[in-house]
């Protein structure tokens, strides 16, 4: 052992962290890895909206189904701090199934938070795809003797 009171695993995962960290300051020289940080960058005012309505859904899911389900379930459902988990569950993927509504109006509203879900995600997707298209059509348009843009 190199280092007293220190396992192998322990050693091998700080050498694996190292590395990745040397991988990271190659990044710096991908135009891919500018891209994509141009991208945020220029839209940072829409992702932020974005957030902000993905926060919105996630407590009005909850509250929802707080208020549908705590008397059923109080053990999942007893709290809006507890409907969390699910809603967070439920608008990232399709639920883990550890915790799911039992009435027929708390399976409906789950439903519809299921297919809102996927809007969340589809909202910074379109706001980033429109930003790589206007950074692209800038680099299209640069001059090639000053590098400043010229629109037609």
């Amino acid at each position: 052992m190199f280092i007293s009171g220190v396992n192998e695993t322990f050693l091998l995962r700080l050498f694996r962290l190292i590395r990745l960290f040397s991988v990271i300051r190659f990044g710096r020289y991908s135009t891919a890895l500018k891209n994509v940080l141009d991208a945020i960058s220029d839209r940072k005012q829409e992702l932020i909206f974005a957030i902000a309505i993905s926060t919105t859904v996630l407590i009005i899911s909850s509250t929802f189904m707080y208020l549908l389900e705590a008397e059923h379930q109080p053990e999942a459902f007893g709290s809006i701090i507890r409907s969390i988990w699910w809603a967070a569950a439920a608008l990232t993927t399709v639920g883990y199934g550890d915790v799911y509504p039992i009435t027929p109006i708390g399976k409906f509203f789950g439903s519809l938070s299921a297919i809102f879900g996927v809007g969340l995600f589809a909202i910074p997707t379109g706001i980033l795809a429109s930003g790589f298209v206007e950074h692209k059509d800038e680099e299209v348009y640069k001059c090639s003797h000053c590098g400043k843009s010229n629109y037609i």
